[in-house]
């Protein structure tokens, strides 16, 4: 016989228990992606240092130890703020990853090709036979390849911090995702970014502002 819904002495029907959000249960820990683009940018600027360490002992100071050192100097204040969870910091980490990595790539496929058409000239290789060189053209044009390689490294490395920055675990690390809707159209309302507005639900809100964050993994 069933049990009447008004009986006093039924067990209560417990509710189920809410699911836990992952973007909220991410709150105040770093996340893969912002290890990985720390990781990153600190390995980017280890060979801008060491390529500044050998311009400087091969010669005086000229414009590139100058553009390196700017570099260098400009990654250390973004990577601070990137590690302290500034919102600026982060843009700006993005921008130089987007910037300065496709400006490699760039620079990079640009001389690879034209030096590519340089040594696989007939007259070129016909040159370097007369001369005795001990391989031809197209050995040198794969040395060359492989050679130039090696200038993609930090590019790669800047196109990571842009790509990972822009995940939505790093989104909502620098509390850029709504709380509301977790959308991702989330704008500062302030300069000092400490009020952010969502755009697509209209929910306004105050983050916390933490700047020690706990790394340990989850």
């Amino acid at each position: 016989m069933p049990i009447a819904d008004n009986n006093p002495f039924a067990a209560p029907q417990s509710e189920d228990a809410p699911r836990p959000d992952p973007l909220v249960e991410l709150h105040g820990r770093m996340p893969g992606s912002v290890k990985l683009a720390i990781g990153s940018l600190i390995a980017f600027l280890g060979l801008t240092l060491a390529a500044l360490s050998l311009l400087l002992a091969l010669g005086g100071v000229s414009f590139y130890e100058l553009l390196l050192m700017a570099v260098l100097g400009g990654g250390v204040a973004v990577l601070v703020g990137v590690f302290r969870r500034n919102r600026f910091s982060r843009v700006c980490a993005r921008a130089m990853g987007v910037g300065l990595g496709s400006l490699i790539m760039l620079l990079v496929a640009v001389s690879t090709i034209s030096l590519i058409g340089f040594y696989s000239d007939s007259d070129f290789q016909s040159s370097m036979q007369q001369a005795g060189a001990p391989f031809g053209g197209w050995e040198m044009t794969l040395s060359l390849v492989l050679g130039m390689s090696i200038y993609v490294i930090p590019a790669v490395l800047l196109l990571t911090v842009f790509f990972t920055l822009g995940t939505t675990t790093a989104r909502q690390y620098f509390y850029l995702l709504c709380p509301e809707c977790h959308g991702k159209r989330v704008t500062a309302v302030n300069r000092s970014a400490d009020h952010l507005h969502c755009s697509g639900c209209g929910h306004e809100w105050r983050p916390p502002q933490s700047t020690q964050p706990n790394v340990t993994a989850r």
